[in-house]
């Protein structure tokens, strides 16, 4: 399945993919994740002090004859994230090919799926 994304804007506007680092976050309402239908599989509402948190990551298996790893899917991650009371709390969902979703309050190194990756972008901070 492919998904895409759409920023919503509290005047009712929106920005679909694409244009990722001209999201307007002062304005974000809502961040959707959007299947091939345009169909809503994820819709992440932000309150005041929230940021936007969204990634594709490759999924991978182990071809057994090889040892080599084969991309099969992208898995979309969105989410957010605040300080509150001097406390960085997440909240991240982990859609995947098939359309199942998984959500985490952080990501988790010990799991493949969920390690951190990469420097958040300045906007998201």
């Amino acid at each position: 399945m492919q998904f895409t994304w759409r920023a919503v804007y509290s005047d009712g506007t929106w920005l679909d993919e694409g244009k990722y680092p001209e999201i307007d976050r002062t304005r974000l309402s809502e961040f959707l994740l959007l299947d091939s239908e345009k169909h809503v599989r994820v819709r992440m509402h932000f309150f005041p002090g929230q940021k936007l948190i969204y990634r594709k990551r490759r999924l991978g298996k182990l071809a057994p004859a090889t040892g080599e790893i084969i991309v099969v899917g992208t898995i979309h991650v969105c989410g957010f994230h605040e300080n509150r009371d001097g406390t960085n709390v997440q909240m991240l969902s982990f859609l995947f090919p098939d359309g199942h979703i998984e959500l985490m309050d952080r990501f988790r190194a010990d799991k493949a799926n969920f390690e951190p990756f990469g420097e958040l972008m300045e906007a998201e901070r």
